[in-house]
This record gives structure tokens, C-alpha cells and sequence, in this order.
């Protein structure tokens, strides 16, 4: 008996929650709610009740009580069958989901959080898909990169209509191309797990967006119609990139990127903000790109905004680029990965 009515609980549960994506399942719960009002009616006319504390006598006839109790029953049914129905199928969809994890830092957790997903993700958990990224050195860190990059692609090939969720921290040139991997791909459907600076935890974005922060770009290279060979762009959320740290020959000709709010972790908690900020950043890159042979591009901030960059590259519009590494040891960008004519390679500066 306990177990039965553990799971009646499970699936009045599960149905709440579902009644949020699931049109079949908020239509099947109206309608039952409905059928069982008109069954209770129903019941009450065929049984005649009688209230001698208020002087009321219900003296209808018993049959149309019946009928209508009997209809009442048949329409809850039916609401019933819809909300199972609409449980089905998002059983369905979230079995197809795949959750994307990289585990590029030493010392990260070893299982997917999870724990950051939708409730209905403890019923129905997606597929997990860990993408390992091992920095022993930097040699085994590309060849891990590009073997993971290859495994994206080809999921995407086999199942590109799946949602999908991905969360991961790496270094930022392998974070910049494991989303340049998505770029052909999912365009609409990755909804990203974000990780929080501060306690170490995993967050889903929200859906309203934050109008208050924004971008504002700091031109650092004259207006004229000459083009030159390289150009820096800094994207600076999380902290100061100053000029001095970047290769002389890029120290006269930097972009800023900075934000309305300043340097904080965390900044971005809305996907609307999210996608809004990145595209801004990709279309300056494409003004930057007219104006230049090579984009050198310098990231200091969040996770998602690293991943989301790469993933919004357009091949068509961005040219050659060089995503950079920050060694905090040695106070300076120690190595990075370019992009060239569709082909990455790893470059060592020192």
C-alpha cells in the first residue's frame, strides 16, 4: 500500500512539474480537475442528498445523476490519459538528451552536476557525454582537445535535432574551440550549466533578461582605412588585461571589451543577457576582421561566455584567429591556439 502510494505521489510530482513544458499534460490536468468536478455533481443528484439542518431536499431523478456522474468519470479519464500521455512523451525527449561535461581543470568533480538540471532530470536523466581535457602538458592538452572536438562533431552529425545540456570549465582556448565544435549544430537547443565562482556549485541560466549589463568597447586603434596585419580584442569580465601583458607587436592596436558593471565572476545569469552580450562581441569581431589579417583574442570571463563565443563563430565572417592562454605564474600569455583556414594548431610562445 506504501509503495502504491508512493508512486501516486511520484506522479502527481512528476506532473506538476511536467504541466510546465508540456501542453498535453496542462490540458490533461484541466480536464480531469473538470471531469471529477462534474462526477462529485453528478454523484450528489443521483444520491438525492438530503440537509434537514437547512431545509433542502435534492428530489431530482437518480438517472440523470447516474449519466452525468458516468460522463464526469469518462472526462476525467480522458484528462488522465492526456496527462499520461504528455508524461510519455517527455519521457521520450529527455532519453534523447545528451549532457555534455568537460572536465579540463585538475581538481574539478569527476560526475556531471546533475544536481543543476531540472527536477524532471531526476526522473529522466539525459545521456552523459564526459569530455576529458588532461593539462599535463600541453602537447597531450591539444591532442585531448582535438579528440574531444571530433567526438562533438560526430554526435552532431548522428543527432543534431537533440537538446542538449553542457557544463565544463578549461582552460580558455579549449573552452573558446570545444564551442566552436557546437557551431553547426544544436544552434537553438544547448541550454548551459554555468559554474559558480564564489561556493564552487553549478546554475542554470534564467530566462529574463538583465538590460543593465551590457558591453562598452574601447577602440584602441585609429579610424582609417588602412588595414593592418594583427589586431588585439580584450574581453575583460572578471579582471584587468592590461596592455603590457599582451606580445609587444599587439600593444598599439587593442580593442577593449569591458562591461557597464565591471569586473565580477558570475556576472551573466540570464540567457537573454548571455546571448545578447556574445553577439555584440562576435560583430565586432567581424567589423575588426575587415580591418586585419589576424584576430589575437585575449577572454577574462565566465565560463559560458568563453564557450559561447566559440560556438557563435561564423566561418564565413571571422577570419584567421589566436585564442590565448593566461599563465598567472608567470604573469603573461605563455601559449594559445589559432585557427587557420578551418585547421587549429597549438602555438608555444616562450
Amino acid at each position: 500500500m506504501s509503495k502504491l502510494f508512493s508512486m501516486i505521489l511520484t506522479y502527481k510530482e512528476q506532473a506538476r512539474e511536467a504541466k510546465m513544458e508540456n501542453p498535453h499534460v496542462k490540458n490533461g490536468i484541466i480536464i480531469f480537475k473538470s471531469g471529477m468536478g462534474v462526477f462529485a455533481g453528478g454523484l450528489v443528484i443521483a444520491l438525492s442528498i438530503k440537509i434537514p439542518q437547512i431545509k433542502i431536499n435534492f428530489n431530482l431523478d437518480t438517472s440523470i445523476g447516474i449519466l452525468i456522474t458516468i460522463f464526469g468519470m469518462l472526462v476525467a479519464i480522458i484528462g488522465l490519459a492526456l496527462v499520461f500521455y504528455g508524461l510519455s512523451s517527455i519521457k521520450n525527449t529527455w532519453k534523447g538528451k545528451y549532457f555534455y561535461y568537460l572536465r579540463g581543470l585538475d581538481n574539478q568533480q569527476i560526475d556531471p552536476p546533475f544536481q543543476a538540471l531540472p527536477k524532471m532530470a531526476s526522473w529522466y536523466r539525459p545521456i552523459p557525454i564526459t569530455l576529458s581535457i588532461k593539462d599535463e602538458n600541453l602537447e597531450t592538452m591539444f591532442n585531448d582537445l582535438q579528440y574531444s572536438m571530433k567526438i562533438i562533431e560526430e554526435k552532431t552529425e548522428q543527432y543534431n535535432s537533440r537538446d542538449i545540456f553542457f557544463s565544463g570549465l578549461a582552460r580558455v582556448p579549449c573552452l573558446f574551440f570545444i564551442g566552436y565544435s557546437f557551431r553547426t549544430g544544436h544552434s537553438n537547443s544547448i541550454s548551459l550549466i554555468e559554474h559558480c565562482h564564489k561556493d564552487d556549485s553549478w546554475f542554470r541560466f534564467n530566462q529574463t533578461d538583465e538590460p543593465d549589463i551590457d558591453v562598452i568597447i574601447q577602440p584602441g586603434i585609429s579610424n582609417t582605412k588602412e588595414n593592418v596585419s594583427d589586431i588585439a580584442i580584450t574581453i575583460e569580465f572578471t579582471s584587468d588585461i592590461m596592455k603590457q601583458e599582451l606580445p609587444i607587436f599587439l600593444q598599439n592596436n587593442i580593442v577593449k571589451i569591458k562591461t557597464t558593471v565591471g569586473y565580477t565572476h558570475n556576472l551573466i545569469r540570464s540567457k537573454k543577457a548571455l546571448e545578447r552580450i556574445t553577439e555584440k562581441i562576435i560583430n565586432q569581431m567581424i567589423l575588426l576582421n575587415k580591418k586585419c589579417n589576424r584576430l589575437h583574442i585575449f577572454i577574462s570571463a565566465q565560463s559560458s561566455v568563453v564557450f559561447e563565443l566559440g560556438r557563435r563563430y561564423q566561418d564565413g565572417m571571422i577570419g584567421n584567429i589566436i585564442v590565448y592562454n593566461y599563465d598567472p605564474i608567470k604573469k603573461g600569455y605563455s601559449w594559445a591556439i589559432s585557427l587557420e583556414n578551418k585547421e587549429i594548431k597549438l602555438i608555444k610562445l616562450e
